[in-house]
């Protein structure tokens, strides 16, 4: 797997990533966790079954390209490739997709779906995107795409400032303090989050803790030891670490931080089989 960073100012504001697979006829397997980003796969010559648990992806020379949404806020993914195929993934960070397609989250939304909004453009932007014989050629035409289809969202600097102060690890005030804080009502900020982020504000400050929390621990390794991580990412006590780690992960953190593999300046981190 090859990870980029986006070179133009704008997509940087949006978008942590973009990583390039590797066709190959080995099957793989890995777990992608929790994360305040969507990840956006886009596939050519390829099958994904994302009705049940793991997302079986498989070659399949019959079919259109097109785009599946991950939006990793609610729950790990487990993914099963039966062999490499030609795909591109986008991580935005929050917001983002809703900014480069038009998605807005509803009731009804799944954390995992395919999206109908880039059909007219695929075909030919990942025929151009394969012949290029070139990695970071491959990442230019992406961008070049995605440039071409930004639109901003409503009252985007609340939602934007509103982020911000839930990431801060020094941020403990309420929900409804932070809403004043930007300029509008709780609800009204709950309603932005769940339409362009897909989640409440409560929950995003969940994610982006438990996140915040594994760049450390990744960034320090066996240096850093798990007790010490608990209180230095501002949990309460080690039982309520643990308990968050087990919600959004399944496993305890002693159990997590064994075998994950971390990319991209360790913003992209997933657990290989």
């Amino acid at each position: 797997m090859n990870v980029f960073e986006p070179n133009d100012p704008l997509l940087k504001k949006y978008i942590d990533n973009i990583y390039i697979f590797e066709k190959g006829q080995e099957p793989v397997q890995y777990t992608s966790y929790p994360s305040a980003n969507t990840a956006v796969g886009l596939f050519r010559n390829a099958t994904v079954d994302i009705t049940d648990d793991p997302v079986i992806v498989q070659a399949s020379a019959d079919t259109k390209p097109f785009g599946i949404a991950f939006n990793r806020l609610l729950r790990r993914v487990n993914l099963h490739y039966m062999q490499m195929v030609d795909e591109i993934a986008i991580n935005f960070k929050p917001a983002g997709f809703s900014a480069f397609t038009g998605w807005q989250y509803t009731g009804n939304s799944s954390d995992c779906f395919v999206f109908t909004e880039w059909d007219g453009d695929l075909e030919r932007l990942l025929t151009h995107i394969f012949r290029a014989q070139e990695q970071h050629e491959r990442a230019a035409l992406l961008e070049a795409f995605l440039l071409s289809r930004y639109t901003p969202i409503d009252d985007e600097d609340i939602l934007t400032r509103a982020c911000a102060l839930l990431a801060d690890p020094n941020n403990e005030d309420k929900i409804q303090e932070i809403a004043k804080q930007v300029g509008v009502h709780q609800k009204y900020l709950y309603r932005h989050f769940m339409q362009y982020i897909g989640c409440s504000p409560a929950h995003y400050r969940k994610v982006v803790k438990f996140r915040n929390a594994v760049y450390a621990k990744l960034d320090k390794g066996d240096a850093m030891k798990l007790i010490e991580l608990c209180y230095n990412s501002n949990y309460t006590d080690q039982a309520y670490f643990t308990k968050q780690f087990h919600k959004l992960t399944g496993e305890n953190p002693k159990q997590f931080f064994k075998d994950v593999s971390a990319f991209g300046k360790n913003k992209v981190v997933f657990r290989f089989f």
